[in-house]
């Protein structure tokens, strides 16, 4: 049982295919442009692959796009106010090979790396505001929040060593 878990674990770490979150909440492709989301981004030949839901926001899963990918998955997300004063975002969720020109050779989420103060042509439009990219492997790993994948990851483990070793 234990060669047949080293040998699971070695397939999965030499595939280098994993599933993405593809979305945007967008509700059209001329607003995502006019998100001003990324300097890197890969001239709008992929855009069409993002599933447009107002769920990417928050709950990617019901959102319902997902994606095969080679490279890093990634999250933008800008955070504001809305007029009603509730916060508010605007999110894509994607491959970064298939999305962008430019992206990290490994995983990184940085501090938030842009924060406007609602100018015409900042990340995220007019708002007052912070953007933030992370970039992440494993599949399905750019949900709401990092932490939230490696949980569920987490949890999944505890599941299968407690059915293993039970």
């Amino acid at each position: 049982m234990l060669r047949l878990v080293i040998l699971l674990t070695a397939v999965s770490v030499v595939s280098a295919t994993q599933k993405c979150y593809s979305c945007t909440s967008a509700q059209s492709y001329d607003e995502l442009l006019s998100w001003q989301w990324s300097p890197y981004l890969n001239n709008g030949q992929n855009y069409y692959q993002l599933k447009m839901s107002s769920q990417c926001d928050l709950e990617p899963i019901l959102a319902g796009g997902d994606i095969d990918c080679n490279s890093l998955c990634f999250k933008w997300q800008f955070n504001y106010t809305d007029t009603s004063g509730r916060p508010a975002y605007k999110t894509v969720r994607g491959c970064a090979v298939e999305q962008l020109r430019q992206y990290p050779s490994s995983e990184d989420c940085p501090d938030p790396q842009a924060t406007t103060n609602g100018y015409i042509g900042a990340p995220g439009g007019p708002q007052h505001g912070y953007s933030e990219m992370c970039f992440c492997s494993g599949d399905f790993c750019n949900p709401a929040a990092k932490t939230t994948a490696y949980s569920i990851g987490a949890l999944i483990l505890l599941a299968f060593f407690t059915f293993m070793f039970h």
